[in-house]
């Protein structure tokens, strides 16, 4: 019976193991308060806004940053339910949620250089919310040189063999170690 249980539970364990998992990122609260967050900018992944009926979040984009351009683009999974729209400039983003009717949808961002997935999520409580969100953006990995060096030809350079001699008796008809006297 034990067994049985054991492979059961086994086989579950193994079954799930191979199932995606998805988790938004909650950006990290400032050491004054915790509601205004920074996270580290990634195209792979999506960030959390919390967001509470009757109050405002704010997505801060850098000053060199903008959604209005010919190419930008800002649109949600349930616009009805939420009020978004950006500043003048287009680095500013100010999103409040108009209905608690199931209002948890998602945003995408599209700027001159970024794109940024947002998941907008109601929260109850508003000292749980996201006041504000910003990004940091890591520097992006410095190229070694693509171009081939040639290496040179491996046998140039210090001489590393000396001279050798190879010696026989008259007798040998082969190269190889003399035979052995019996």
């Amino acid at each position: 019976m034990v067994n049985k249980a054991a492979s059961g539970l086994t086989a579950l364990l193994l079954l799930t193991s191979g199932l995606p998992v998805f988790a938004e990122s909650l950006g990290t609260g400032s050491a004054l308060d915790r509601r205004v967050q920074t996270a580290v900018y990634s195209p792979d992944n999506v960030y959390r806004i919390q967001a509470s009926i009757g109050c405002t979040s704010l997505v801060q984009l850098p000053a060199n940053e903008t959604i209005n351009e010919a190419s930008g683009l800002m649109v949600s999974g349930d616009p009805k339910a939420w009020s978004i729209g950006p500043n003048k400039a287009g680095n500013l983003v100010a999103i409040k949620p108009i209905t608690d009717q199931e209002p948890n949808t998602n945003l995408v961002i599209n700027t001159n250089r970024h794109t940024y997935l947002l998941e907008l999520k109601l929260v109850t409580r508003p000292e749980d919310m996201t006041y504000a969100l910003r990004f940091t953006y890591p520097e992006p990995p410095k190229k070694t040189g693509d171009v081939r060096r040639d290496p040179g030809n491996p046998c140039d350079g210090p001489v590393q063999n000396g001279p050798y001699q190879k010696r026989s008796n008259a007798e040998s008809k082969s190269i190889g170690p003399y035979p052995k006297a019996v």
